[in-house]
């Protein structure tokens, strides 16, 4: 399971973003917007399968292997074997790239930096600064608005 999973993985995000991209290539929409629409019927489709199927916290969600990234490839081999009036192409050509881009991400462990998570009330930069501009903007409270 543990390399079948990540193949089948690999060919549901190929095969999912050529298929919306194409989708909306077909319907006269500007490539740009076939791409990410492309996108988001992989990735949307990932984290609903994630939620309801697998009862997790969507993979889309950082620390993961690189799915977006993958299905943008996918959507752009798409969309310009579509230009060039090779959809065939671009559907067997673009489930290839993403697969094979998503299966090396995958392996190698390529995974975008985790975002730095600050916890709320902690004091840091923004907290510290807030602080100054709060105290700066001599902001009045309720409170002292009725002792006034």
């Amino acid at each position: 399971w543990r390399i079948l999973s990540p193949v089948a993985e690999a060919v549901t995000i190929g095969a999912w973003t050529v298929t919306g991209t194409e989708k909306a290539a077909v319907l006269g929409i500007a490539p740009i917007s076939a791409i990410l629409l492309g996108m988001l019927s992989s990735v949307g489709g990932g984290a609903i399968r994630d939620v309801v199927v697998l009862r997790r916290v969507p993979q889309i969600f950082g620390g993961n292997t690189l799915t977006a990234t993958c299905a943008a490839a996918s959507a752009m081999v798409m969309i310009v074997a579509y230009r060039l009036q090779h959809p065939e192409a671009g559907l067997v050509g673009g489930t290839a790239v993403g697969g094979v881009l998503y299966l090396v991400a995958h392996w190698r462990h390529w995974v975008l930096p985790p975002v730095d998570r600050q916890e709320p009330g902690a004091p840091g930069k923004a907290s510290a600064a807030s602080a100054a501009s709060a105290e700066a903007a001599d902001v009045n409270t309720p409170t002292q608005l009725e002792e006034s």
